[in-house]
């Protein structure tokens, strides 16, 4: 791996639990959640602002509906 690398990574501890946290990180990572997070507000991905939580979806292949997500650039 190299500081060109695009990684994605399960961020919480093996178990139950009410919530999940994947980071996506590396030069294209905001580009490749855009393929499949739609913020509720309309609004890309890239155009949200910075440290701040974005609701929206998470769709599959098909567009069909995954899960409802917080993600944050």
């Amino acid at each position: 791996m190299n500081d060109n690398s695009t990684i994605c990574a399960v961020s919480t501890p093996a178990g139950h639990g009410g919530i999940g946290i994947v980071r996506l990180s590396g030069p294209r990572a905001v580009a490749m959640a855009e393929r499949f997070f739609t913020a509720s507000n309309g609004k890309r991905l890239s155009q949200q602002p910075a440290h701040r939580l974005v609701h929206g979806r998470v769709t599959d292949a098909e567009g069909d509906i995954v899960d409802e997500v917080l993600a944050s650039v």
